[in-house]
């Protein structure tokens, strides 16, 4: 009689161990539950909030890409006036070189000036 008391006692408390494990489990997976019912909340508000964000963003990223674009015409425009500058400036060179080489500054401005005084009669 004594161990089928021992037995029952041992069933009981096993079970009540068993209830309170359940409902603690229960009450654990509650919270988590709730946990994340306020993470799927934040991610809602924060999607909200973002989406203008990435809307900006994108404008703002085809708006600069309209100005490289708008920059590299206008710098394509100007290449032939720095090719024009460029030559100006290689024949300059080579004019204010032949003045160096062929004559001295002196003379070769009297000669011009005796030139353009027989062309000027």
């Amino acid at each position: 009689m004594e161990s089928t008391l021992i037995y029952e006692v041992c069933t009981v408390i096993a079970t009540l161990a068993f209830v309170a494990l359940a409902v603690y489990i229960i009450l654990t997976l509650k919270a988590f539950i709730e946990s994340l019912k306020q993470i799927n909340s934040s991610l809602s508000k924060l999607e909200i909030q973002i989406e203008p964000l990435s809307n900006e963003a994108i404008r703002l990223l085809e708006n600069s890409n309209e100005i490289a674009e708008s920059v590299q015409e206008k710098l394509a425009d100007l290449d032939p006036l720095m090719g024009s500058i460029s030559n100006v400036g290689s024949t300059l060179r080579n004019v204010t070189d032949s003045f160096r080489h062929d004559e001295p500054q002196g003379r070769f401005f009297q000669r011009k000036k005796v030139q353009l005084a027989r062309y000027s009669r």
